[in-house]
């Protein structure tokens, strides 16, 4: 939840704030359907492989990608071609720091790590995602792009949700558990529609159910 407006709150910073929440929010949510999908089970790939893996590959690479840019802008510099960025050194940039020093050096060292993190990340997006490095398309061995982890993302995530709770926790006593996203309408919807998907493939495959069945579904034709 995102936090409301409060005269503790500098007023032009709480703006920024607010923004940059909601980008962290739904970092974590892509994030979360991403590991939902991908990095649960073999069986779970198998099940995914065995009803449509095309089309789940390249699910893959482009939940992947939009993370790896979305850590990306957040750790951009201030300004891209004279416009200003949302990033999260514009909290440390905007807070008055003879007003609040112990908060603004928590936090610029809070960036530092989450820079640190994202080092790995920001080379995928300028050689492999934004642009095409040519020399790591013709030649990845002897132009090699790091390897990412799993560890990798949650560390970034998580020096990332550190950076906004100590903001938040700072102003509002309270923190905001972003890494718990809760829907009904996730990738474990997903997942349980496809294994009941996968069941009625068997009982039809086994007389059970009529081969003509599925078009009497008032979705046959969608």
């Amino acid at each position: 939840m995102l936090m409301g407006r409060s005269s503790q709150t500098p007023p032009d910073v709480l703006d920024i704030f607010e923004s940059l929440s909601s980008e962290v929010v739904w970092l974590h949510l892509r994030w979360i359907l991403y590991c939902q999908l991908y990095c649960t089970n073999p069986e779970r790939i198998e099940l995914l492989n065995n009803t449509a893996a095309l089309f789940f590959q390249q699910l893959q690479q482009v939940l992947f990608q939009d993370l790896v840019l979305g850590l990306c802008r957040l750790t951009d510099p201030l300004k891209s071609v004279d416009k200003d960025n949302l990033v999260l050194q514009q909290l440390c940039q905007r807070l008055d720091e003879s007003r609040y020093p112990t908060l603004s050096a928590n936090l610029n060292q809070c960036l530092n790590r989450i820079k640190d993190k994202c080092a790995a990340f920001r080379k995928h997006r300028h050689r492999r995602i934004a642009h095409l490095d040519l020399g790591a398309k013709l030649n990845p061995t002897k132009n090699p792009l790091p390897t990412i982890s799993k560890e990798m993302v949650e560390n970034a995530l998580k020096e990332i949700r550190d950076f906004m709770n100590e903001f938040e926790v700072s102003f509002k006593e309270r923190t905001t558990v972003y890494e718990h996203f809760i829907a009904t309408t996730d990738g474990e919807a997903l997942m349980y529609a496809l294994k009941r998907a996968f069941e009625y493939r068997s009982l039809v495959r086994e007389g059970k159910i009529p081969r003509d069945h599925l078009r009497k579904s008032k979705y046959w034709s969608a």
